[in-house]
């Protein structure tokens, strides 16, 4: 009996001790999975943020390249460098950190060639900044391929750290499964073993040296859970250690954080200050367009309460119209790029009127935050005017020599009732010229009628000069009044009268010399009192060596003449006339908001021979105006005869339309050094048009051999 309850004491404490090397081996399981899942956190936590820093330096990179594009100032290029190497560092540490990870490793493969191409990009514009300029890098930005790729990149960072994310809450589920299994085996455990040891105590009462020999079994039982308590309570002191530290860290990471807030603050309020301090209108909207801040001087410009403006929409707070809440509405759908200072007239209660210069700006903070900055220039205006007034007569643009020479001519000749002769090339304004003579002349109040003489029959001609009497021929049905009759007392202005046939030359010649004309079926005269204005655009000498003009018709004409210049021989009066006809064009069409032009496309403009002078200016102008969507009229918004100006002036064929148009569209393409714009005009084709066949050959060369891969590549690239 004594031996069986030896036995049994033994063979249950053996059994406490087994379970409890088991629930000791779990529970270092245990330690061992959390250990496991804080490294795993670890590493994902460094995945994603040098996946985050990957972005952020890619950002700071290309600000550099775009602050050194906008203002050429190397200053901006320290950041860029400091940046491109610091993101080869970045992708050399991810390449280690997703070594074991086969689709890591893959994604982050598929990342670096973009990274790579996102690089050359920000080089290849800043090499361009340097060497061929402003126009040339801006060329590249807008081809859209820079923000195609950042595009790309941020697509694959985001899908490389969902996946980081996912393996890490995969892992984490993994270990908290294993985790709940090994509580549930120690808490098992430990009750049978509770149980085990209960039944050794009853046994152990049951006889002393029983009970001697349980507790001898149970004192090395004893012994052998002291060390182990004693070696998990050392690993949980190691443990609340480091979490004290970590403690330690975090109140300090938040103390430096509070004292990064109270700098922002106080660079908030001082910025607040600023722009309070400022006599500029200030308004800050949010992504929803509500103003966030009003600064003083907007609200005593628009005559609004302190608290009238915070949370509500910019439209509903400052006192605009239609048509400048239009523009500046377009002006923020508009790239940051494309954006240019718009001067509109406001009219404010109380009859006060201001001209302002509207800018919208992007908020650093975040981009979809805009500033709007309102200028009064209404000085500047008033002075430009004063300006613009010497430089206009009547309804004539001009400040070069040539011009004011033809403004003198006209004040000279309108005082007297000479017979005046104005010659100049079409479009060169000879009829606006004839109607500036009347108009200063003390006929003004008087009929001016202006006759063109092409293509005009003899007979019809008679009629319409001098008139006709009922019957007078076929079809004469009523008598009829002519120009001369009804401009009596007035002025007649003969248009090309180098196109005059001959015989109404010798009635003609008659009217100047009697100032009398006889109507078609009558014999008597009637006499008139109209001054003869004529224009031509032809040598009228030359018609007279071919007998063509009668010389002495020229004498009786001649006695005054103006003689227009070309608009090529007078290029300084472009930009006023550009300025004059955009004027025009927004009185027409009742836009407030007057268009600029950008020097680009005003260089060209300047650049282009001008057949058809003015009139053909204008008609340019109106077509930029209706083209252009926003303010700035830039080189694309030109027609596409001024655009290909550019390859003929520079001797460069045009292409040859029977050509393939696969080789049409790569010639177009190399010439204009991948300019889709200029290559569309090139071609004589919509830019819409352009990308439609671009993306046709695209699908076609798919099929192609691996030997066009190169021509593929410069077509697409």
């Amino acid at each position: 009996m004594h031996w069986i309850a030896r036995r049994k004491t033994t063979a249950g404490f053996s059994i406490a001790l087994v379970l409890l090397l088991l629930v000791d081996t779990v529970a270092l399981i245990s330690v061992r999975l959390l250990t496991n899942t804080v490294h795993w956190q670890i590493h994902a936590y460094k995945v994603l943020d040098d996946l985050d820093q990957l972005l952020l330096l890619l950002q700071d990179a290309e600000t550099g390249q775009r602050g050194f594009l906008l203002t050429g100032e190397d200053s901006y290029l320290n950041p860029y460098r400091t940046s491109i190497a610091a993101i080869r560092e970045d992708f050399n540490e991810l390449r280690l950190l997703t070594a074991d990870n086969a689709a890591h490793k893959q994604r982050l493969a598929m990342l670096e060639p973009l990274v790579e191409r996102k690089i050359a990009e920000l080089s290849t514009t800043i090499d361009l900044r340097k060497n061929d300029g402003f126009a040339a890098a801006l060329t590249v930005v807008l081809t859209g391929e820079g923000k195609y790729t950042m595009d790309k990149i941020r697509a694959g960072i985001a899908e490389l750290k969902q996946a980081e994310k996912e393996l890490l809450r995969e892992r984490e589920r993994s270990a908290g499964v294993r985790a709940r299994t090994a509580s549930l085996i120690i808490i098992v455990g430990n009750v049978l073993g509770l149980l085990l040891l209960a039944a050794a105590h009853f046994i152990i009462l049951r006889g002393e040296k029983q009970r001697r020999n349980a507790e001898h079994e149970l004192r090395k039982a004893y012994d052998l859970l002291e060390l182990r308590v004693a070696e998990r309570t050392g690993a949980l002191s190691e443990a609340n250690e480091q979490l004290q530290t970590e403690i330690k860290r975090r109140i300090l990471a938040e103390r430096q954080l509070e004292v990064v807030l109270q700098n922002i603050k106080n660079s908030h309020e001082d910025l607040l200050s600023v722009l309070n301090q400022l006599d500029v209108v200030a308004v800050i909207t949010d992504l929803r367009g509500c103003v966030t801040f009003f600064s003083h001087s907007a609200r005593k410009f628009f005559g609004l309460q302190p608290d009238a403006a915070p949370g509500r929409q910019w439209e509903d707070v400052i006192p605009l119209g239609e048509a400048e809440k239009a523009i500046i509405h377009a002006a923020i759908k508009c790239p940051a790029s494309e954006r240019s200072k718009t001067s509109v007239l406001i009219r404010l209660p109380q009859d006060r009127h201001y001209w302002m210069e509207i800018e919208v700006k992007d908020d650093l903070r975040d981009p979809l935050q805009k500033i709007l900055l309102f200028h009064d220039v209404t000085e500047v205006y008033d002075l430009r005017h004063q300006l613009d007034v010497k430089k206009q007569f009547l309804d004539m643009v001009g400040k070069s020599a040539v011009m004011q020479a033809v403004f003198q001519q006209i004040q000279l000749l309108a005082v007297t009732d000479a017979t005046v002769l104005i010659e100049g090339d079409t479009g060169t304004g000879k009829e606006m010229v004839a109607r500036a003579i009347h108009n200063q002349s003390h006929r003004h109040g008087k009929p001016f009628m202006a006759v063109n003489l092409a293509g005009v029959t003899v007979s019809l001609l008679n009629s319409l000069l001098f008139g006709h009497k009922r019957g007078a021929f076929t079809g004469a049905v009523t008598d009829h009044i002519g120009f001369f009759e009804a401009a009596d007392e007035g002025t007649i202005f003969l248009d090309e009268i180098g196109e005059m046939p001959m015989e109404v030359q010798t009635a003609l010649l008659r009217v100047i010399q009697e100032r009398e004309i006889v109507r078609l079926g009558e014999s008597k005269p009637r006499k008139i009192n109209v001054r003869l204005l004529a224009a031509t655009q032809h040598d009228l000498n030359k018609s007279i060596e071919a007998g063509l003009f009668r010389p002495d018709l020229l004498y009786r004409i001649r006695v005054g003449r103006i003689v227009l210049p070309a608009l090529r021989e007078r290029r300084e009066d472009i930009p006023l006339l550009v300025n004059h006809f955009l004027s025009l064009c927004c009185t027409e069409t009742g836009n407030a908001a007057k268009k600029e032009i950008s020097h680009e496309a005003m260089r060209v403009i300047l650049d282009y021979p001008w057949p058809g002078n003015v009139r053909e200016l204008k008609s340019v102008i109106e077509y930029a105006f209706i083209q252009a969507p926003r303010s700035l009229i830039l080189l694309k918004d030109l027609p596409p005869e001024i655009l290909q100006s550019i390859f003929i002036s520079s001797a460069v064929p045009l292409i040859k339309p029977g050509a393939d148009e696969k080789q049409r569209i790569l010639e177009a393409i190399d010439r204009t050094r991948g300019n889709r714009t200029l290559a569309a005009a090139l071609l004589g084709i919509s830019r819409a048009t352009l990308y439609r066949r671009l993306a046709q050959l695209e699908q076609d060369s798919e099929k192609i051999s691996p030997g066009s891969k190169s021509e593929q590549c410069r077509l697409f690239k």
